[in-house]
């Protein structure tokens, strides 16, 4: 509907959440290579960095609490993958020692949004970009996660999106944002590719959007 964000450099990836009665959101901010960490201003239109979670080539940050602590998942550089912990929002962030958690692997590397807890559990969603960029998404069932130690393995229902090969997610599918409803029911806005799917454009704005739902 309207421009809510706008930085001399590419945005992307919004990872939007309330904490305290409070909205924020961590778009990807590679570009200035930072993770910066926005504020509302008491609207959905109007946001005010208000922090830098970390400081480095990283994109796709992936914010979610667990266990008293703040978590974030990371893309560095192009196939690596970092943890970083914190026991406040605001910091200081402190890289898991473990990094990179995934290495040299684009099928698992690239966060696909956000964090699902479901029964306990906790699953990474993420981004496969074999053989294209946006494939299909697939997802990591967290088995290990602390200070100091961090193991997953890959879901048996993995791949949970891929291509349709017709319509508007034709030939791939590289995001879902899961929500658990009040009533037991799940829904999901997710994205697709055509078959016309270029490289997108470089944006430097981020808009109220406009998804797909699926339930």
């Amino acid at each position: 509907q309207k421009i809510i964000l706008r930085e001399p450099f590419h945005l992307s990836y919004p990872m939007v959440f309330e904490f305290e009665n409070e909205l924020y959101m961590v778009p990807e901010t590679r570009n200035a290579q930072e993770i910066r960490l926005y504020k509302s201003a008491g609207n959905y239109d109007e946001w005010d960095q208000v922090g830098v979670l970390a400081n480095g080539d990283y994109a796709d940050a992936t914010l979610f609490q667990h266990d008293g602590k703040w978590w974030m998942y990371a893309l560095n550089g192009t196939n690596s993958l970092h943890l970083f912990f914190s026991s406040k929002l605001y910091g200081p962030w402190q890289l898991h020692p473990a990094s990179p958690i995934v290495e040299s692997n684009k099928r698992i590397s690239r966060p696909g949004g956000s964090v699902i807890k479901q029964k306990g559990g906790l699953y990474r969603v993420t981004q496969d970009g074999i053989p294209l960029y946006g494939s299909r998404v697939r997802m990591m069932k967290v088995n290990e996660i602390d200070n100091n130690d961090y193991s997953e393995e890959e879901s048996e229902n993995s791949p949970i999106l891929k291509g349709s090969r017709k319509g508007w997610n034709a030939i791939g599918m590289h995001h879902i944002d899961a929500h658990l409803l009040e009533n037991g029911t799940w829904v999901a806005c997710v994205d697709g590719a055509k078959p016309n799917f270029k490289r997108a454009p470089v944006f430097n704005s981020i808009k109220t959007p406009t998804p797909h739902t699926t339930a």
